[in-house]
């Protein structure tokens, strides 16, 4: 920081000592150095155009002046007027302060003069005309008892080249000091600035390892929450599956129970029904043992009747009788035997209805 705080030091020094030797050149050498000029520097013009108006002169204004002599970069023209209020006939033109405003006064002069119409000339001639007269302004304008002087004395001062020289030399040199002294504190600060970046990249550096570290352990403990719930769906999952399993079950177990009992209904009913139909098979066939015995009874007593000796009459119809009483037995027989048969089918097809339940039953067993 010390190498930078003397570049800088060698660059202020350098601008400072260029300032000094353009301002060197451009200082009017012809001019003598102990020579005395109006500080800040300054012009004057007479023989200025005025007219008698309500019984004051009047003459024209500073911005009128000014902007007659635009070549000499005027920063100001004071007109002067008397304690009557009149317009005395002169003006104070002001110059910049540095040395390119002397460089304008003195030019300034050197037109009157080439013109004719310059100090030597306004004081020479008797007859001045109508034109205006003007010079850069010296001590013995300063010292004058003319409103002009007046003028200079309570607002200019008095100085030599010399001094002004040696002014901006004084102020060339504080300003180098100034400038030397920024330079010094500037460096120091920007000294200042580096070690408070470093410990503000120190002080980052360790907040980005303490976020990295959270970061990490706020993804671990994502991770295992996620891990936790993952492992709680999946659980969730697996009772879920064992329950309806479970249901699953169990409905089927009660629908095979349903279907055991329809089973054990549909047995009961056939053991019943089956019963019946051999008590009723048992009877019918008593019936028709008797139905037979009968018959043979009737044969027995038709053939007696025939070879029995009585009168024709009663004995036909009687023997008419036992025939169709025979006949009907016949016929009561062939009914019974119908109705065998038919009981032996239906009993039959209820058997083939209740094969495929019985099927089903014995499958949903062997699965449970």
């Amino acid at each position: 920081m010390h190498t930078t705080s003397e570049a800088d030091h060698k660059i202020g020094g350098s601008e400072v000592q260029s300032q000094l030797i353009a301002m060197e050149q451009d200082e009017p050498r012809q001019r003598r150095d102990d020579e005395q000029f109006i500080w800040p520097w300054a012009g004057v013009l007479v023989n200025v155009h005025t007219e008698w108006k309500n019984g004051l002169r009047v003459g024209r204004n500073g911005c009128d002046l000014r902007d007659q002599f635009p070549q000499f970069r005027l920063h100001k023209v004071n007109p002067l007027w008397d304690k009557h209020g009149s317009h005395t006939g002169t003006a104070i033109v002001l110059f910049a302060k540095d040395w390119s405003g002397f460089t304008n006064a003195i030019d300034f002069e050197n037109q009157f003069e080439a013109q004719g119409r310059g100090k030597r000339h306004w004081k020479e001639q008797k007859y001045h005309g109508p034109e205006m007269f003007g010079w850069a302004a010296r001590a013995d304008d300063y010292i004058s008892h003319c409103p002009i002087g007046k003028w200079f004395q309570k607002y200019r001062d008095l100085r030599t080249i010399a001094d002004c020289k040696n002014q901006e030399a004084s102020k060339m040199e504080q300003l180098e000091a100034n400038l030397n002294s920024q330079v010094e504190v500037k460096g120091r600060y920007v000294q200042e600035l580096e070690c408070r970046n470093n410990e503000t990249c120190k002080l980052l550096a360790k907040a980005e390892e303490d976020v990295q570290k959270l970061l990490q352990s706020q993804s671990e403990e994502i991770l295992k929450i996620q891990l936790d719930e993952v492992a709680a769906i999946a659980e969730f999952g697996r009772m879920t599956i064992e329950r309806q399993k479970e249901e699953h079950a169990m409905m089927e177990q009660l629908r095979a129970s349903e279907i055991s009992l329809k089973v054990v209904e549909e047995q009961q009913r056939e053991t019943k029904l089956a019963l019946e139909k051999d008590l009723g098979f048992r009877k019918m066939m008593l019936d028709k043992q008797a139905l037979e015995i009968e018959v043979k009874q009737l044969y027995g007593e038709l053939e007696v009747t025939e070879i029995m000796p009585g009168e024709e009459v009663s004995k036909k119809k009687k023997i008419d009788e036992l025939i169709k009483k025979l006949e009907e037995n016949y016929e009561e027989n062939e009914y019974m035997e119908a109705l065998h048969k038919n009981l032996i089918n239906k009993q039959t097809e209820h058997t083939n209805e209740l094969r495929p339940a019985r099927e089903k039953l014995i499958k949903v067993s062997t699965i449970i």
